[in-house]
């Protein structure tokens, strides 16, 4: 049975006052000869009181029971009866240890009636187990314990309980089924996760758990746009604004970066959720769409680099033109041609912050490129990489070195043309495994360009 929270809680606060009018009877115990003119007013009185509480308790939806030191049930109310499924009648006069507490039970449940009787000490565990006729459990949360009688305190206490075992199965069932869709929301490969309107994240699934690389714990200390890449930051955070005023649902497309530094590129449909008009939270489920946008890429940076070896006049066209359809993909701010003339190593072409300048023989460039060529494979080398090459004697101690570098020899039919690099001096690598496949695949292509380029201007002349 249902129960509107502000009368159950009018209904306390009156049965703490009737509560306090009892105490304050049991303080005057003293005093009551000179102001009554017989026990048999004062009895009278107290009896009022109680049949006050009662009258309080009848039709109230809270369990209310009434027992004497014994455990015998002197009095019930309507809702103890209908929780319980027996009849006032059937209840009256039976021992409530016997009659509605569960066998393996009686023992603790006479332990904390004595407890309280002697030193009044209320039960530790609020939350308890009564019996249907049925057999079944009632689930009570005590509110109240009310010591009757001021001139024998103990000899009858009133309990007041609220039967909560309709909210005890909602809560089981609500966690089973919380349970299981936590295990589909896990095993889904889409990225489901809601977060707070100033952006801290509420939930998140373990799919992007695996894509972000972030733990729970380093989450709490995040917002969700402090992890959108810089340059779509105004963007988001101007569509989830939109969003709370409109109180529509919209699709997102925005870029992520992960711990490891790497682009997630990101699709998806997010709702704004609203209580009493107020937003609160947004809850989205996104598409990794990160391997579809790489492969459109590289697709279109291979398409660009072969058109550039037709409407390339010169090397240096090439080249620049070469570098220019790099940066659109991939963090191309420092990069070099090296070309291979007999045994020697030119430097054509040298970009850094991304600045074209005339290249520095005095720095690590030769002698990594010497290096790579040598291993005749596309390699990606780190600073410990570096370090380790120069113990092991594989390269002369170099200056100005990179944090990471990247590199992929260009050939023809077995024949060296040079190498193409990318490198970069910031602490967290903008590089990873996946850059330098793709400097790989493309270096084919751009092989072939310069090729096509040489023979071409061999022609010319």
């Amino acid at each position: 049975m249902s129960f509107d929270r502000a009368k159950k809680d009018d209904l306390i606060r009156e049965i703490e006052r009737l509560q306090h009018v009892v105490s304050k009877l049991q303080n005057e115990k003293a005093g009551i000869q000179s102001k009554i003119s017989s026990p048999v007013v004062t009895k009278k009185s107290h009896q009022q009181t109680m049949d006050k509480i009662h009258s309080s308790l009848k039709k109230s939806s809270l369990l209310a029971i009434t027992i004497n030191m014994d455990g015998v049930i002197k009095f019930c109310n309507d809702a103890l009866c209908m929780a319980t499924g027996y009849s006032n009648e059937r209840i009256i006069g039976k021992n409530a240890f016997d009659f509605l507490v569960p066998k393996e039970m009686k023992d603790l449940y006479v332990s904390t009636h004595n407890r309280f009787i002697e030193k009044g000490e209320f039960p530790e565990n609020l939350n308890d187990r009564i019996i249907h006729k049925s057999g079944r459990w009632v689930y009570i949360r005590y509110l109240s314990f009310i010591l009757n009688n001021p001139f024998d305190p103990f000899s009858n206490i009133t309990i007041v309980a609220e039967n909560i075992t309709e909210m005890d199965r909602v809560t089981k069932a609500l966690e089973k089924s919380n349970s299981r869709l936590q295990e589909l929301f896990d095993n889904a490969r889409d990225l489901i996760l809601v977060i707070s309107i100033d952006g801290q994240f509420k939930f998140v699934n373990q799919s992007w758990m695996d894509v972000v690389g972030y733990s729970n714990e380093e989450l709490e200390n995040l917002r969700f746009v402090d992890m959108v890449h810089p340059d779509y930051q105004v963007h988001t955070e101007n569509f989830l604004k939109h969003l709370t005023l409109t109180e529509k649902s919209g699709k997102l497309e925005t870029v992520i970066k992960s711990k490891g530094g790497q682009n997630v590129f990101l699709t998806g449909s997010v709702n704004c959720s609203f209580e009493k008009e107020v937003p609160v939270e947004f809850r989205t489920i996104f598409h990794d769409i990160s391997e579809r946008v790489r492969t459109e890429k590289i697709r279109n940076l291979y398409y660009g680099i072969a058109n550039q070896s037709i409407h390339s006049h010169t090397f240096q066209d090439l080249y620049k033109n070469i570098h220019s359809e790099l940066n659109i993909f991939m963090d191309a701010r420092n990069f070099y041609f090296a070309i291979v003339e007999g045994d020697t190593l030119s430097f054509p072409f040298y970009v850094k912050d991304n600045k074209q300048c005339p290249f520095d023989d005095q720095g690590f460039e030769k002698e990594i490129t010497a290096y790579a060529l040598s291993q005749n494979q596309s390699l990606m080398i780190t600073n410990k990489d570096f370090e380790s090459l120069q113990n092991q004697g594989m390269v002369p101690a170099m200056k100005n070195l990179p944090t990471v570098w990247l590199g992929a020899p260009l050939s023809i039919e077995q024949e060296k043309l040079g190498l193409i690099s990318l490198f970069s001096y910031k602490k967290s690598s903008p590089f990873d495994r996946s850059d330098l496949d793709l400097l790989d695949f493309i270096s084919g292509q751009i092989s072939l360009a310069i090729n096509s380029s040489f023979h071409r201007n061999i022609h010319d002349h």
